[in-house]
């Protein structure tokens, strides 16, 4: 599972972001031991907002503020 966010700075929520998410699953029943959650930053954003300015660049951002859960199989 990948935390992420929209600016370097943050690198730290986009992990907190993930835990959250994790703590949540386990909650629901799947082991801790299966889950690993990465905070990624800015890394591989959904959006480049580069040439948006002013109150339209909140929602530009906003696709780029996600978690993506990776699921691997074991067979």
């Amino acid at each position: 599972m990948f935390g992420k966010t929209i600016r370097c700075f943050v690198s730290k929520l986009s992990q907190k972001r993930a835990e959250t998410i994790k703590a949540y699953i386990i909650q629901h029943g799947i082991p801790a031991d299966k889950i690993s959650a990465i905070g990624k930053g800015p890394a591989d954003p959904k959006v480049s907002c580069n040439e948006v300015k002013g109150a339209e660049l909140k929602d530009c951002l906003r696709p780029n503020r996600r978690v993506e859960i990776l699921i691997k199989g074991t067979r």
